[in-house]
């Protein structure tokens, strides 16, 4: 393909998501070499086409829909993909089309991990509209249950992706297997599908991923037993871009990441985190009554939800519970939270966050609800029980040694550029901390307002600090950038914080 028809494809694509951009060129330029992927990609399509509604076995090859209409299952469907790199059980390649899986299986069997298999993949040069795949379970899809790009106007429901299983030892560090994965498109509607059973050893896997996407709600839908054996593992991951999104009633649960202990690690990653929900790079998110359950971390972070990089955010009735970091042979990670935030013009809103606990926490910390960035707001929350533990994991309060069990406090990064973004203008209204460390932590606040806070039985209600240092350390598996020292020493830059009632 010529480069100036592709750079019209990506403007035609763009213009759709991204219209308040002031320069679409700026806008392809950082997107255009993921798009050049799933672009070619369509061109060098070989898929046996589907001839009628009726669809009984799937070759070898896969099959390709390139009519518009209705297409079903008619029975459970045993797929035996080929001998080549990747394969697509159904490719759909137009608009206005209902794939109705109809209560059956699709189930791979390969016995190739490191192969690219997707189950249901949508897209098309042209893009495509009015797509809809419902009613059904793929079994043992490696890299994608179901993937789709260019789309307008896509419906996911009651789908159930279960037993993946995918090996990556390539140099790209930003290879994401997941269940449901969509990128460059609009108006997206996800609902009642569930990710499930799945043990990778890849960079990262997602349960459901969205990726410079816009217009879009995620309903009802859970990712749990999602483990990765050398990477990082999230439920609900929407990255770089992605726009007006909705997540409702969606449930997060029993996963955790590993470590395999070399010194760089198998697998070419950036960390071993394990999040519930993970919004990067995004804005006008909203998520409503959801929940993270169980996620155990190796030595990297864990936390039940993290906002990070992303702006105009709401989050309310979030719930986090059982949140714990360091949980490794080495005993020791990062750190722990239930909800953290590095972002502008954040509202969270009736959370409960408990039993959150960090193991020799590399940031000194284990919090319930922290803050990085401008304009947060914690409203009628509450963290329930968060601890640091000792390298022998029995709760510790050396406080010097291993830091603080915080309700409630700042949310540390050592890497550039987060090390350097403090809690400014944060507030925190009718929100209560019980039974942890310390009440509410002020390190790095600024013009911070405390109004109708509570303590339960913390060891300290309101830590101050003034112009102290707290010393962090990172190696390879918690993020350790090259180039970068550890450990790294930071100072307080707490200022003009006020309580309402005044602490004494």
């Amino acid at each position: 393909m010529e480069n100036t028809n592709l750079e019209n494809i990506l403007k035609r694509i763009f213009s759709g998501i991204h219209k308040e951009e002031t320069s679409i060129e700026k806008v392809i330029k950082k997107f255009k070499n993921k798009a050049k992927k799933i672009i070619y990609s369509f061109i060098s399509d070989t898929k046996q086409v589907q001839v009628g509604p009726v669809i009984s076995a799937i070759p070898a090859q896969g099959i390709k829909i390139e009519q518009p209409g209705t297409y079903y299952l008619t029975n459970d469907i045993i797929w035996l993909p080929g001998s080549e790199d990747q394969y697509i059980a159904i490719n759909i390649t137009c608009s206005d089309v209902i794939l109705d899986l109809n209560g059956h299986k699709i189930t791979a069997v390969c016995l190739d991990h490191t192969a690219e298999i997707i189950g249901i993949n949508v897209g098309s040069l042209e893009g495509c509209q009015n797509i809809t795949i419902q009613n059904g379970e793929l079994i043992n899809m490696s890299l994608h249950g179901i993937s789709a790009g260019l789309i307008s106007n896509l419906n996911i429901m009651n789908i159930t992706i279960k037993g993946s299983e995918y090996t990556y030892f390539g140099g790209d560090a930003f290879i994401t297997a997941s269940g449901i994965y969509i990128e460059f498109s609009n108006y997206v509607n996800i609902t009642r599908c569930t990710i499930t059973g799945v043990k990778v050893t890849a960079p990262a896997y997602a349960g459901i991923q969205l990726f410079a996407s816009a217009n879009a709600t995620v309903s009802n839908c859970y990712a749990s037993n999602l483990i990765n054996l050398d990477g990082t593992v999230t439920g609900f991951s929407y990255v770089e871009g992605c726009k007006h999104v909705l997540t409702l009633n969606c449930h997060s649960s029993e996963s955790r990441s590993h470590y395999q202990a070399n010194p760089l690690g198998t697998t070419t990653t950036f960390g071993h985190t394990v999040l519930g929900f993970l919004p990067t790079a995004c804005s006008n998110l909203h998520y409503e009554n959801c929940t993270a359950t169980n996620l155990r971390g190796c030595c990297d972070d864990c936390h039940g939800m993290s906002i990070f990089d992303s702006n105009d955010v709401t989050v309310v009735g979030f719930r986090a519970t059982g949140i714990v970091d360091g949980d490794a042979p080495v005993n020791t990670g990062a750190k722990a939270t239930g909800l953290e935030v590095y972002g502008n013009n954040i509202l969270v809103k009736f959370c409960v966050v408990e039993n959150i606990f960090a193991i020799v926490p590399q940031d000194k910390q284990s919090c319930g609800f922290s803050a990085a960035g401008n304009n947060i707001t914690f409203e009628s929350c509450v963290a329930n029980n968060v601890l640091v533990f000792d390298e022998n994991r029995n709760p510790t309060n050396d406080y010097d040694k291993y830091g603080y069990g915080m309700g409630f406090g700042w949310a540390p990064d050592p890497r550039k550029p987060f090390i350097d973004m403090y809690a400014k203008d944060t507030i925190y209204l009718n929100c209560s901390s019980i039974n942890c460390q310390v009440g509410f932590d002020t390190w790095n606040h600024i013009n911070g307002i405390w109004e109708n806070w509570v303590v339960e039985n913390c060891n300290i209600d309101v830590l101050q600090q003034p112009n102290t240092i707290r010393i962090f350390s990172m190696n390879n598996c918690s993020e350790l950038p090259p180039g970068m020292i550890s450990p790294i020493t930071i100072r307080n830059q707490s200022s003009n914080n006020s309580f309402i009632p005044v602490v004494n």
